[in-house]
């Protein structure tokens, strides 16, 4: 197995670890994550006080951003060169993640080591598919 599939499951592991440590006030990762999973299945007139569809599209999108934090990963194991479109993506959920850290600065307190270490698997997946290897195909004549 190469550095970068290990360092790939060491990602995954560490995500998959996030979701069970303290990430904001009591709740732990999972617990937030269903947040926003209710969120994406919800309307955005169900949500009171939420700024209306900018706040389902930001909520919503850490749901659609875990799911494809996995997939992302995976294919990334299985292949062995990241596409500019998952690097893009990568790069745009890392952002994503950090704003949310951003946004929460008045609540730094609140802000658990389980926030810190999602938002390192994201960053290290981001790392990940800019820094590996597209390897050229041959072509045929």
């Amino acid at each position: 197995m190469n550095k970068k599939r290990i360092s790939i499951i060491t990602i995954l592991i560490a995500f998959a670890v996030s979701h069970y440590l303290p990430a904001f006030g009591s709740d732990r990762g999972y617990e937030c994550f269903w947040f926003c999973v209710e969120t994406l299945l919800s309307t955005p007139e169900e949500m009171s006080g939420w700024n209306g569809w900018g706040g389902w599209f930001y909520y919503a999108g850490f749901a659609i951003s875990n799911l494809l934090f996995v997939a992302f990963a995976f294919t990334l194991i299985a292949k062995q060169n990241s596409t500019r479109r998952i690097k893009m993506i990568s790069l745009i959920m890392s952002l994503h993640v950090a704003s949310w850290g951003i946004l929460n600065l008045s609540d730094l307190s609140d802000i658990k080591i389980g926030y810190y270490l999602w938002l390192g698997a994201y960053i290290g997946l981001t790392y990940i598919t800019f820094t590996r290897q597209n390897r050229v195909q041959p072509v045929g004549i």
